[in-house]
């Protein structure tokens, strides 16, 4: 499972932590009850039957993508799961538009991951 500079992972955390624009951005898309906030989640989905190896890479200087690194990362540690949290000094387009590219910086630790899936 690779995740890039998501901070979504759980709306219901971000409606109610983040300011005004957050509030509006989450509440247009999910509502404003929380269990429908919750619904689409992923980290109200996360468990150990889900993939072994995960790698969620995000943008360090976004407060909100660090915190939701953070926070989403434990579940699947808690499930048992393999966890690595990789920032990356780049913005979220950046990312996005650099993943496995050469010379991209997190690029051993996609390596690294690829080849413990293809090992098994």
């Amino acid at each position: 499972m690779i995740l890039l500079d998501g901070a979504g992972y759980d709306v219901s955390n971000e409606f109610n932590l983040r300011g005004p624009l957050a509030r509006k951005l989450y509440g247009d898309a999910f509502g404003e009850d929380p269990a429908r906030q919750r619904a689409p989640s992923p980290i109200a989905h996360v468990d150990a039957e889900d993939p072994p190896d995960w790698l969620i890479v995000f943008a360090e200087s976004r407060i909100d993508a660090r915190e939701q690194a953070a926070q989403f990362g434990d579940a699947p540690q808690r499930a048992g799961l393999r966890v690595e949290r990789v920032p990356d000094p780049g913005n979220h387009l950046e990312i996005n538009r650099e993943f496995g590219t050469p010379g991209y910086r997190a690029n051993s630790s996609i390596r690294a991951l690829m080849e413990r899936v293809a090992t098994g």
